[in-house]
């Protein structure tokens, strides 16, 4: 399918592409849309239109869409105009699209007209919500016969779309049916095919297992929160390495930026380590708590029976902001004290019971003092929850052991290189490669490139896998070689252009004068790099490499991936790599009840998103009378 190119920027949109379509053409053409300001946010609708036509698409999580065949439907050479609008109300002008007039003479067999912009939406939620659009019909239609909407003569073509701007109404009706499902009666029940050959809940099979199981799949940067999983042991886990070197200030000879790489070098074991830790949604640990405060000199826990402060230690997965809430009242209110590494942390933070506050904790063991005695009890509040970030859990959580295994590597994890399961082994699998230059390549010269300045000579490599926005090329030598965006740059360093990895030097680094030979240069040249690579500082080159290659864990890695559960009902995956942050994937058994209740939220927050969208394409009239029948409706409750 061929593709039309736009860009947004702002309220402006333009052709990126020259495609110059042929009219009655179906099915061809899609179109792409690139928004480069940030007001571009939720739900984008596209509109095609060319003299009365006039046809609305929404956007995918692409940014892409299918070109209405009405588009292109011209007896004559024409230009039709482009446009796209979002949220409240964020619109654009035209892009011009030239049409040619066609040779094709159109035949008596009739062409389903494309589908309009409110049963898309339908179509998109019936995605989120696993609802079919025969169920959203019906719920709608139910709606509409308690609550009609009174439309002209004029609008009765649109009483279709009248329907389906009131979906958020169905979400709120086909939540309370599915919560009205969810009580104490069903705990213990799993999704199954029920007596009527409908999915339904149903006892758990006696024989144990999942029945039919929701398995889900979550991915981002690391810590990886999953807020719907339920307490079994985990499907999957993938974790995808990273590459990154410092931009700002920009590398240079004089300003040298190292690439880095996941993993943590262990010099006694000679591998790369990346730590995997999984928690539940609280990492307050109750039970670690000594009666007695924290000296402010030394940093020391000193116990006495009669103090009104706890001294907790809690263990977090990494470095960063975490929240602090109290759940319940005591005698004085309740403030932290923190105390890293025995420095101690001032000044204190104060929190109400019922609210949060923020600490910056490292990793590993902290020290917390807590203030605030229970005068009754002569306790502390049970009900302490820790949690990272602001990913705070909508109902108190018990604190849970974690779960920690260490994953080696011959190798740091790169931007190419990934942890999968595959013919039922996991491993690496390794998608990048290093080459080290000694000297001794066959050089070709490449002159041209202020060729009085410069030195600039290659060689091939084979296994290098060209692509010229995602090509990385790192030197120990030459750290302040970038990301390749072009054959070649201008400056001293290093780059690839397809297979070639090209290297340019200074002829005052190689010692070259004007008056030397072309033999004479090359020698200086391979001398230098030669003395580099005898030194022990060779210039290595790390690249994609054309093949991959699978390296199987131990066994017993292995086995400790395959054990680790998840918690119920949040799931905080930590992968710690080092300095560099990598991805993770992780496949789990999501609980039925909040995983149902996400995908209403789901379904209920691209319905708020919508609305105004689909309001916005009916005609002022039918808006005035929709929001009329509104109002008449909520005064009428009141």
């Amino acid at each position: 399918m061929k593709t039309l190119q736009f860009e947004v920027d702002g309220q402006y949109i333009s052709r990126k592409d020259n495609l110059v379509p042929v009219a009655k053409c179906r099915n061809l053409y899609k179109a792409h849309f690139e928004f480069l300001s940030p007001e571009w946010e939720g739900t984008k609708t596209a509109i095609f239109s060319q003299r009365s036509y006039s046809k609305a698409q929404v956007l995918d999580e692409k940014n892409e869409c299918a070109i209405p065949w009405e588009f292109f439907d011209t007896d004559i050479d024409i230009r039709g105009t482009v446009s796209v609008f979002c949220g409240d109300l964020v619109t654009t002008n035209n892009a011009y699209v030239s049409i040619e007039k066609t040779g094709y003479k159109d035949s008596d067999a009739s062409v389903p007209p494309t589908s309009d912009v409110y049963q898309q939406i339908l179509e998109r939620l019936d995605q989120v919500s696993g609802l079919t659009p025969e169920d959203l019909a019906k719920a709608v239609e139910e709606y509409l016969a308690k609550n009609p909407i009174e439309l002209t003569p004029i609008d009765k073509t649109l009483t279709k779309e009248g329907q389906a701007s009131d979906a958020k109404a169905t979400g709120d009706r086909l939540k309370e049916k599915i919560d009205k499902n969810q009580g104490a009666e069903n705990n213990g029940k799993i999704l199954g095919i029920g007596a009527d050959g409908m999915v339904a809940l149903v006892e758990k099979p006696s024989g144990g297992g999942d029945g039919i199981p929701i398995i889900n799949t979550m991915s981002g940067a690391s810590p990886l929160v999953v807020t719907d999983s339920a307490e079994r042991v985990n499907k999957g886990m993938s974790i995808i390495g990273n590459t990154v070197q410092k931009q700002d200030p920009p590398p240079s000879p004089s300003n040298p930026q190292e690439i880095k790489n996941v993993g943590k070098w262990n010099e006694e074991t000679q591998k790369y380590e990346i730590d995997v830790i999984l928690n539940g949604g609280n990492l307050w640990n109750k039970d670690s708590g000594i009666r007695g405060h924290i000296d402010n000199n030394t940093g020391e826990t000193v116990q006495h029976e009669t103090d009104v402060s706890f001294v907790y230690t809690v263990i977090v997965p990494i470095d960063g902001k975490y929240t602090v809430r109290v759940e319940e009242e005591n005698a004085y209110g309740s403030y932290f004290t923190a105390v890293f590494n025995d420095e101690y942390y001032s000044p204190y933070i104060r929190i109400s019971p019922g609210s949060k506050g923020i600490l910056t904790l490292k990793k590993g063991k902290n020290k917390i003092q807590v203030a605030g005695l229970d005068s009754m009890n002569n306790k502390h509040s049970e009900k302490i929850t820790l949690f990272y970030g602001d990913n705070e859990p909508s109902t108190y959580e018990s604190y849970r052991e974690p779960q920690t295994l260490t994953l080696t590597s011959d190798r740091p994890i790169t931007k190419w290189d990934k942890l999968v399961e595959q013919d039922g082994q996991i491993g690496w699998l390794y998608g990048s490669k290093q080459y080290i230059i000694t000297g001794n390549e066959n050089f070709e010269n490449r002159d041209g490139y202020d060729i009085e300045k410069f030195s600039n000579r290659y060689f091939t490599n084979p296994d290098i896998l060209y692509s010229v926005s995602d090509q990385l090329v790192a030197s120990k030598q030459f750290r302040w070689v970038k990301y390749v965006y072009a054959p070649n740059i201008m400056e001293e360093g290093i780059t690839n252009n397809i297979n070639q990895i090209h290297i340019k030097l200074s002829n005052d680094r190689l010692g070259i004068t004007d008056s030397d030979s072309k033999e004479t240069r090359n020698k200086k040249y391979t001398d230098y790099i030669k003395k580099l690579y005898e030194s022990g500082t060779p210039i290595t080159v790390m690249f994609k490499a054309n093949t991959e290659q699978f390296i199987p864990l131990k066994q017993d890695q292995q086995d400790a991936i395959r054990a680790l559960t998840t918690y119920y009902p949040t799931t905080v995956v930590t992968v710690d790599g080092g300095e560099v942050i990598p991805s993770v994937e992780l496949t789990y058994t999501a609980d039925t009840k909040n995983y149902i209740d996400g995908k209403i939220a789901s379904y209920h927050a691209m319905a708020q998103a919508n609305q105004i969208a689909m309001m916005s394409l009916l005609p002022d009239e039918t808006q005035a009378t929709m929001i009329e029948k509104d109002q008449e409706n909520l005064l009428g409750g009141i």
